[in-house]
């Protein structure tokens, strides 16, 4: 829910900053979208920057790899809405089946280049009191920043922003 944003718009801040790295709010708008409705930038003279407003396919990326975790779908189905995914370097499905089974094992995900070539992204979702994927928080950068970060410390980071936002919102629990 974006009456959320002012609550959560500080652990953006603070991912941002502490990581070089742009943060952002996604919400789930329908129709297998996530739309962006906050984020945080880093003060990095070159960063990533997206729009308030825009929307990407809920199974895209590695936000896409949780919502697909989260929601539990089964292989079939999802090699279905796999295809119909649009990727600048797509991974393979048996790759991408894999990885959605890590996100739901390691509450996060990782996409490294295959949405968008040079770019990096970490995710993990925030689930409703059904348990069904709400928001999800990412955070993105160029690929090559990605080599100077602590992706292990991100990674625990954005899972750990998400654990803590879905049990103040009182979400459900993780996928695991």
């Amino acid at each position: 829910d974006a009456g959320f944003v002012g609550f959560i718009h500080p652990r953006l801040e603070e991912m941002a900053t502490r990581f070089g790295v742009t943060a952002l709010l996604w919400q789930d708008a329908g129709q297998n979208r996530f739309v962006l409705v906050d984020k945080a930038e880093s003060s990095s003279a070159i960063r990533v920057h997206l729009s308030i407003g825009q929307r990407f396919p809920a199974l895209i990326g590695a936000f896409g790899r949780c919502v697909a975790a989260q929601n539990g779908i089964g292989k079939e189905e999802l090699r279905k809405g796999f295809a119909e995914l649009r990727w600048e370097n797509p991974p393979d499905f048996e790759d991408y089946w894999r990885q959605v089974d890590d996100a739901r094992r390691d509450g996060f995900a990782m996409d490294r280049g295959n949405f968008n070539t040079g770019i990096t992204t970490v995710a993990a979702v925030i689930p409703d009191q059904g348990g069904d994927p709400l928001m999800a928080i990412s955070t993105i950068g160029l690929s090559t920043q990605f080599a100077e970060i602590d992706t292990r410390a991100l990674s625990q980071a954005v899972r750990s922003a998400a654990r803590e936002i879905s049990a103040a919102i009182g979400g459900g629990k993780l996928a695991e």
